[in-house]
Protein backbone atom coordinates (compact mmCIF):
# COMPACT_ATOMS: atom_id res chain seq x y z
CA UNK A 1 0.00 0.00 0.00
CA UNK A 2 1.48 3.31 -1.15
CA UNK A 3 0.82 6.34 1.71
CA UNK A 4 1.86 9.69 1.62
CA UNK A 5 3.99 10.08 4.77
CA UNK A 6 1.96 12.64 6.40
CA UNK A 7 -0.99 10.28 5.77
CA UNK A 8 0.99 8.28 8.37
CA UNK A 9 -0.02 10.77 10.98
CA UNK A 10 -3.57 11.97 9.84
CA UNK A 11 -4.59 8.48 10.14
CA UNK A 12 -3.66 8.49 14.03
CA UNK A 13 -5.97 11.31 14.59
CA UNK A 14 -8.58 10.00 12.37
CA UNK A 15 -12.24 9.87 14.25
CA UNK A 16 -14.74 9.69 11.14
CA UNK A 17 -14.34 13.09 10.46
CA UNK A 18 -13.52 14.24 7.09
CA UNK A 19 -14.14 16.46 3.89
CA UNK A 20 -16.72 14.32 2.26
CA UNK A 21 -18.55 10.82 2.92
CA UNK A 22 -16.70 8.60 0.01
CA UNK A 23 -13.85 10.29 1.91
CA UNK A 24 -14.49 8.94 5.13
CA UNK A 25 -15.36 5.64 3.67
CA UNK A 26 -12.33 5.19 1.87
CA UNK A 27 -9.95 6.40 5.61
CA UNK A 28 -11.93 3.93 7.79
CA UNK A 29 -11.21 0.75 5.06
CA UNK A 30 -7.61 2.05 4.95
CA UNK A 31 -6.93 1.85 8.77
CA UNK A 32 -9.09 -1.35 8.74
CA UNK A 33 -6.69 -3.28 6.50
CA UNK A 34 -3.83 -1.75 8.51
CA UNK A 35 -5.16 -3.10 11.88
CA UNK A 36 -5.85 -6.08 10.66
CA UNK A 37 -2.62 -6.77 8.89
CA UNK A 38 -0.05 -4.58 10.54
CA UNK A 39 2.81 -6.59 8.79
CA UNK A 40 1.50 -5.15 5.41
CA UNK A 41 3.87 -3.06 3.70
CA UNK A 42 3.54 0.21 3.29
CA UNK A 43 5.34 2.64 0.75
CA UNK A 44 5.58 5.86 2.05
CA UNK A 45 5.68 8.99 -0.50
CA UNK A 46 5.63 12.28 -1.23
CA UNK A 47 2.92 12.32 -4.01
CA UNK A 48 -0.78 11.57 -3.89
CA UNK A 49 -2.27 8.29 -2.40
CA UNK A 50 -5.07 6.31 -2.23
CA UNK A 51 -6.76 8.72 0.50
CA UNK A 52 -5.98 11.02 -2.08
CA UNK A 53 -7.47 9.85 -4.68
CA UNK A 54 -11.08 9.66 -2.35
CA UNK A 55 -10.59 13.47 -1.73
CA UNK A 56 -13.04 16.34 -3.10
CA UNK A 57 -10.01 18.44 -3.69
CA UNK A 58 -7.50 15.92 -5.33
CA UNK A 59 -7.42 17.06 -8.92
CA UNK A 60 -5.65 16.10 -12.00
CA UNK A 61 -3.18 14.38 -9.23
CA UNK A 62 -2.97 17.31 -7.02
CA UNK A 63 -3.98 18.38 -4.17
CA UNK A 64 -6.04 21.85 -4.66
CA UNK A 65 -7.83 22.17 -1.27
CA UNK A 66 -6.47 25.63 -0.44
CA UNK A 67 -5.43 26.83 -3.99
CA UNK A 68 -3.50 25.67 -6.47
CA UNK A 69 -0.41 26.03 -4.22
CA UNK A 70 -1.45 23.35 -2.11
CA UNK A 71 0.47 20.18 -3.63
CA UNK A 72 3.70 22.11 -3.13
CA UNK A 73 3.31 22.48 0.80
CA UNK A 74 1.94 18.99 0.78
CA UNK A 75 5.30 17.42 -0.49
CA UNK A 76 6.92 19.81 1.73
CA UNK A 77 5.13 18.11 4.76
CA UNK A 78 5.52 14.88 3.03
CA UNK A 79 9.30 15.22 2.62
CA UNK A 80 9.90 17.14 6.29
CA UNK A 81 8.11 14.09 7.76
CA UNK A 82 10.14 11.84 6.19
CA UNK A 83 13.31 13.56 7.46
CA UNK A 84 12.04 13.21 10.87
CA UNK A 85 11.36 9.42 10.47
CA UNK A 86 15.11 9.11 9.38
CA UNK A 87 14.01 7.57 6.02
CA UNK A 88 13.50 8.37 2.06
CA UNK A 89 10.78 9.05 -0.40
CA UNK A 90 9.56 5.55 -1.69
CA UNK A 91 10.93 3.84 1.48
CA UNK A 92 9.04 0.47 2.47
CA UNK A 93 8.36 -1.02 6.25
CA UNK A 94 5.51 -2.75 7.80
CA UNK A 95 3.22 -0.12 9.18
CA UNK A 96 3.53 -1.89 12.80
CA UNK A 97 7.17 -0.87 12.46
CA UNK A 98 6.15 2.48 11.07
CA UNK A 99 3.91 3.23 14.03
CA UNK A 100 6.64 2.32 16.26
CA UNK A 101 8.89 4.92 14.30
CA UNK A 102 6.15 7.47 14.38
CA UNK A 103 6.05 7.33 17.96
CA UNK A 104 9.22 7.49 19.00
CA UNK A 105 10.73 10.16 16.57
CA UNK A 106 7.17 12.63 15.98
CA UNK A 107 7.12 14.94 19.32
CA UNK A 108 3.82 17.52 19.42
CA UNK A 109 6.22 20.87 17.82
CA UNK A 110 7.27 19.14 15.03
CA UNK A 111 3.43 19.06 14.35
CA UNK A 112 3.59 22.38 15.40
CA UNK A 113 6.10 23.23 12.69
CA UNK A 114 4.11 20.89 10.21
CA UNK A 115 0.23 20.83 10.48
CA UNK A 116 -1.22 24.15 11.84
CA UNK A 117 -2.68 24.86 7.88
CA UNK A 118 -4.33 21.70 8.29
CA UNK A 119 -8.36 22.01 9.30
CA UNK A 120 -8.37 18.91 11.37
CA UNK A 121 -5.04 20.59 13.45
CA UNK A 122 -6.43 22.21 15.89
CA UNK A 123 -8.44 19.47 17.27
CA UNK A 124 -5.63 17.79 18.60
CA UNK A 125 -6.50 14.28 17.58
CA UNK A 126 -3.09 13.33 15.74
CA UNK A 127 -1.16 14.10 18.35
CA UNK A 128 -3.64 12.58 20.75
CA UNK A 129 -3.09 9.29 18.72
CA UNK A 130 0.60 9.90 17.98
CA UNK A 131 1.14 10.33 21.96
CA UNK A 132 -0.78 6.53 22.26
CA UNK A 133 1.82 5.22 20.48
CA UNK A 134 4.57 6.39 22.59
CA UNK A 135 2.51 4.79 25.36
CA UNK A 136 2.42 1.73 23.61
CA UNK A 137 5.91 1.76 23.48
Amino acid sequence: MRLRAHHLLCLQGFRGLGYDERFVLVTQEVLEILRINPSLHVKLVDEPDILCAACPHHRRGLCTRNGPNTEERVRWQDREILKLLGLENGCEATFSWLLKTVGNKIASNDLDRLCTNCQWYSLGYCWEGIASLRDQA
